[in-house]
């Protein structure tokens, strides 16, 4: 009877001592988290008003290989063709699931405006700057 009280006593500590808290997440932390990294460009579509289709560029067509490399430190790379074009500070604000606002204080092509919604997905980011006939959908995938 004294063994089966030991096991009893040896499973249950283990079974406590396994189980963990659950710490609460912060969702502005999440999301820059998703942000950290490398982000090759894929396409970028601009749908102007008027225009009867919407306008695709791609690696291909315009000849360019861009690069964002968000950092830790709120800075982001920006390189086309393997060639650093600048460096910027970055915010992202308002996470609400998988989307967040990402602003940029610094001209890149892909935020003419400076903010715009994100939506990161599978190693997939959108950025949604196709605003009033200014900027485009741009796509990228997380090297």
């Amino acid at each position: 009877m004294r063994r089966l009280s030991i096991v009893w006593l040896i499973v249950t500590v283990s079974i406590l001592a396994s189980c963990q808290k659950d710490e609460p997440t912060n969702p502005l932390e999440e999301s820059r988290k998703q942000l950290l990294g490398r982000w090759e460009w894929v396409q970028t579509e601009y749908n102007r008003r008027g225009a009867p289709a919407p306008v695709l560029e791609t690696p291909a067509s315009t000849g360019k290989r861009q690069i964002l490399e968000f950092r830790e430190d709120q800075q982001v790379n920006y390189r086309v063709n393997d060639t650093l074009k600048g460096t910027y500070h970055y915010e992202v604000s308002q996470p609400t699931g998988n989307e967040f606002w990402l602003e940029v204080h610094g001209l890149l092509p892909f935020l003419p405006s400076g903010i715009a919604p994100v939506t990161i997905t599978n190693q997939e980011m959108l950025i949604q700057a196709n605003y009033n006939d200014l900027g485009g959908n741009s796509t990228f995938k997380k090297q």
